[in-house]
């Protein structure tokens, strides 16, 4: 993540924290009302915090001061994502090059602008989950040769 780039973004109102906030936990209160969750549900949650977290990044680069209470919900906010993960059957870290899905999205949302799409959260969820299929192949044992 590059203080660089959060230094000129300039976010709208859609990147309000406390509405950032309300919009979270919404998705959240449908998550347990269900009690389950699906890939839009964490496409949902992932938008939201990437545009959380450019405005968290552009205070930081803009004053040098940590906001203390916005990097507190951040981390609440990604221990709630890698639940819905959890909860939606899919991976949160790519096994081949490491990173999870929320890196991703933020360093998408940081050259856009301060926002990420459905779209692009998508792509790396596919991405995630086909660092994973090679190894599930892998797994199925190979039948006997011969009398082997």
């Amino acid at each position: 993540m590059s203080l660089f780039k959060a230094y000129d973004l300039i976010l709208g109102d859609e990147a309000d924290l406390e509405t950032l906030e309300e919009n979270f936990l919404e998705v959240i209160g449908n998550i347990v009302d269900t009690d389950k969750a699906d890939a839009s549900d964490v496409i949902a949650l992932v938008t939201l915090y990437a545009t959380y977290s450019c405005n968290y990044l552009q205070y930081v680069a803009t004053t040098l001061r940590d906001d203390s209470e916005a990097s507190q919900t951040m981390k609440f906010m990604n221990s709630y994502i890698a639940e819905t993960v959890n909860k939606a059957g899919l991976h949160y870290y790519n096994k081949e090059h490491g990173f999870s899905i929320i890196d991703k999205a933020v360093q998408e949302a940081l050259h856009n602008g301060g926002t990420v799409s459905c779209s692009d959260v998508q792509v790396f969820i596919e991405e995630i989950e086909a660092s994973y299929i090679e190894e599930e192949i892998e797994e199925i044992p190979e039948e006997p040769q011969d009398g082997c």
